[in-house]
């Protein structure tokens, strides 16, 4: 959420970046080219139908509401992306600026791939 609101991505797609958002319901969102609905669950006005009829549209997929085959989409397509990155930007949960420490939670395995990833392997 904290790239939405600064607008880091829209200034980075400006400047020619090709910018994908790592957290899936951000990423439903960007690829429905709207705007979040609520902070913590930002695509939690779409239904499966919508995300499958999204999916199908722009990954060609094919239609499904069912939820494993949607998660497994969206996963594969995103650890695609990750893989050919040339960076990654994560915000944390926290830091500590005596000491340099910072958290990064996450509950989808995006912010390792995100911190970690780019740069080091190819798809």
């Amino acid at each position: 959420m904290a790239t939405e609101e600064i607008h880091l991505n829209d200034a980075l797609m400006a400047d020619g970046f090709d910018v994908v958002e790592t957290d899936l319901g951000e990423w439903i969102i960007q690829l429905a080219h709207e705007t979040p609905s609520h902070i913590i669950v930002p695509a939690i006005h779409k239904t499966r139908q919508q995300i499958a009829d999204l999916f199908a549209e722009k990954l060609g997929t094919m239609t499904t509401d069912e939820v494993a085959e949607l998660t497994a989409t969206a996963r594969r397509t995103l650890r695609q992306r990750f893989a050919a990155a040339d960076l990654g930007v994560s915000g944390v949960n926290f830091g500590v600026a005596e000491t340099g420490t910072i958290l990064i939670l996450e509950n989808e395995g995006n912010a390792r791939l995100t911190t970690s990833l780019p740069g080091h392997t190819s798809p």
